[in-house]
């Protein structure tokens, strides 16, 4: 077993504003590890998303989450 590196969240940069009605897609990548991490996003302490996938041929694994920002 080896552990793997830390997550870290890319798609945003504190201080950027997220319009009403933009998309904004987050990726959750971590490297190494074995047996790969399972990579899961939760909002509110509730799963929302699982879909976590090896990235190809550099020994990462990533999720992505797409949210809108609603208006008002």
């Amino acid at each position: 077993m080896d552990p793997p590196g830390p997550p870290r969240i890319e798609g945003y940069e504190e201080g950027n504003i997220i319009k009403a009605g933009e998309a904004l897609t987050l990726i959750c990548i971590s490297e190494g590890g074995n047996p790969p991490p399972q990579l899961i996003w939760y909002r509110s302490n509730v799963q929302i998303d699982s879909t976590y996938y090896q990235m190809n041929g550099d020994g990462a694994t990533a999720n992505n989450l797409t949210f809108h920002r609603q208006c008002c």
